[in-house]
């Protein structure tokens, strides 16, 4: 559902990195690009995601609030499009 979509956020987004049982709540700007690997959302409503090459968190309702879909896996191969699927997609990255 939404691993391997693409977004960029529109306002500026608090991040949860949790690495070695460590938290730490990052700024993620205005701009920023992030990579979903979520399938969907835990329990606690956030997502796994990666941005500037670091896995962190970040509730999904942020995403959907914040963030524009710029792309997702099938726009990224488009050899699993047709061509009018492929032109339209691309004509909106």
């Amino acid at each position: 559902m939404f691993r391997g979509k693409q977004f960029q956020l529109d306002r500026d987004t608090i991040a949860l990195l949790v690495e070695a049982g460590k938290r730490e709540l990052l700024h993620s700007p205005y701009d920023s690009i992030i990579l979903m690997l979520a399938e969907r959302a835990e329990k606690d409503g956030t997502v796994l995601i990666l941005w500037e090459d670091q896995l962190v968190k970040m509730f999904l309702v942020d995403i959907e609030e914040r963030g524009t879909v710029l792309a997702s896996d099938d726009e990224l191969n488009p050899s699993d499009q047709s061509p009018a699927e492929y032109r339209e997609t691309s004509s909106r990255v």
